[in-house]
């Protein structure tokens, strides 16, 4: 009998300890992070630190690991800030807080809204974008089929976006270190044919340039924001789509395993 009560004590230990893994201790207070009641504070604290769009952990307010799709619901709702939390994972981790009494109601709703955005996005990986067949500036045929067994990465952009431009030099450093692997790089603007051959050639843009291109991004691939970076898997299903180039680089490096050098390269002989 001693025997039995030794090893229930020993299986519930285990299960203690495992239910334990599984949650956080409280996160600290928002307040001691930043002051959610100046929108300027908040909105440079959020670029810095917040990037709810990379592959993430997530945990509610008590500390239990929830999916990305409830945490996200959760920070719709405006109630909570996504506090950043040291987790012994490679991913970045998040557990929900509870905005304080005095955080402004802008704030509140651009949290709302930033979360809605990123749900979008997350319902996207895994789907294929609609079907295409366009001209670039060069004036070569493009077509969604063309880049099958590659991946690629399609950047959303206009002339008179101040991030847009910004990340444009690190664009096409991407484009030439991994295009010699099975990465292809393309982009779509809004802009008309003329202006953006102008800025091209003023800017040296070395990766493909479709023009006019307002109505697919809106309306067919359901973007309104600037930058927007999709990038295809092998087989053109989205793996995750991204707002800034820094989130575009930490994906690279992680899916960098499975390229191929010199994917094009004509077949040995047989």
């Amino acid at each position: 009998m001693k025997h039995f009560q030794f090893y229930l004590l020993i299986i519930f230990t285990i299960f203690l300890s495992s239910c334990l893994n599984k949650k956080r201790k409280v996160p600290p207070s928002v307040d001691n992070l930043v002051n959610l009641s100046s929108y300027n504070e908040f909105w440079s604290y959020w670029n810095q630190n917040i990037h709810l769009s990379e592959d993430l952990k997530a945990f509610d307010k008590d500390g239990n690991l929830i999916e990305t799709q409830k945490f996200l619901d959760d920070l719709r709702t405006g109630m909570y800030f996504p506090v950043p939390v040291n987790d012994k994972s490679e991913l970045s981790a998040y557990q929900l807080s509870l905005l304080p009494p005095n955080t402004n109601k802008d704030v509140k709703q651009t949290i709302a809204r930033m979360a809605d955005l990123e749900k979008s996005n997350f319902e996207k990986i895994g789907k294929s974008i609609p079907n295409f067949m366009f001209k670039d500036l060069r004036g070569d045929k493009i077509t969604s089929n063309q880049f099958e067994g590659s991946y690629t990465i399609i950047k959303l952009w206009f002339i008179n976006c101040k991030p847009c431009q910004d990340e444009l030099p690190k664009f096409n450093e991407l484009m030439e270190i991994y295009g010699k692997k099975n990465v292809a790089f393309m982009s779509l603007a809004d802009d008309d044919e003329e202006s953006l051959r102008k800025y091209t050639d003023e800017n040296g843009i070395y990766f493909i340039v479709v023009p006019n291109q307002a109505n697919y991004i809106r309306n067919e691939l359901g973007f309104n924001i600037y930058p927007t970076y999709i990038i295809l898997d092998t087989k053109g299903k989205i793996v995750r789509v991204y707002n800034n180039i820094e989130s575009v680089i930490k994906k690279l490096k992680i899916l960098e395993p499975k390229m191929v050098n010199n994917q094009f390269a004509p077949p040995p002989p047989q």
